[in-house]
């Protein structure tokens, strides 16, 4: 984040729907289903254990980057875009 010009103090928090994946960042034990990972893609999990990052758990319904990432339905679509669009006066 420092690289984009964002300074902070303290951990990264990131926000995340996939309770798998903030399971195996915090549990960094041989998982039979996770052994074909390369190890230089634990970046996150490295930075989990040095406590630079937090990941929290988002319902699904409220992750912004579903709008980017997911098909959705109508009602999931304009559920979401409410928080990017303003009434204009």
């Amino acid at each position: 984040m420092e690289e984009f010009g964002c300074r902070f103090s303290g951990p990264l928090t990131v926000f995340e729907d996939n309770m798998a994946c903030i399971f195996y960042s915090r549990n960094p034990g041989d998982h039979q289903r996770t052994k074909h990972i390369d190890q230089k893609y634990h970046f996150v999990r490295e930075h989990v254990a040095a406590g630079k990052i937090i990941l929290l758990k988002i319902k699904t319904d409220d992750n912004l980057a579903d709008l980017f990432t997911e098909p959705l339905s109508k009602m999931e679509f304009y559920n979401l875009i409410q928080y990017f669009m303003h009434p204009v006066n």
